[in-house]
């Protein structure tokens, strides 16, 4: 998806403080970037920037979504995309990290999930 109008998209963001206190503990929503179903199988995008942390509860999730089937690409750039600084993928309930790779690697890796394999 490519983002249209950026102020609306900014507009229509939540504040997910109006959950505050549905959770047990300090548990609060997460949001994931992108997400792609084809033929029942689901792939999860999370884009992050340069030496920016996933955070234990989002890293958990990711662990968890990937147990019940679906794969969670996490990737860390910056403008423009063209070098990748990290890339995590969790997949089967199996982690695996890549570092410093090129844009057309990360791309690779999602042709490969979209093509079934």
């Amino acid at each position: 998806m490519t983002i249209q109008d950026k102020a609306k998209y900014w507009e229509s963001q939540v504040d997910w403080a109006i959950l505050d206190g549905c959770f047990p503990g300090r548990i609060s929503p997460s949001d994931v970037d992108g997400m792609v179903e084809i033929g029942g199988r689901v792939l999860f995008l999370e884009h992050k920037l340069p030496g920016s942390e996933i955070k234990d509860g989002q890293r958990i999730a990711f662990k968890a979504l990937s147990r019940l089937g679906a794969t969670v690409i996490a990737f860390h750039s910056a403008e423009p995309h063209d070098r990748i600084e990290e890339i995590r993928v969790w997949q089967a309930g199996i982690f695996t990290k890549y570092e410093d790779e090129p844009l057309d690697f990360l791309r690779e890796l999602v042709a490969d999930w979209a093509a079934g394999q």
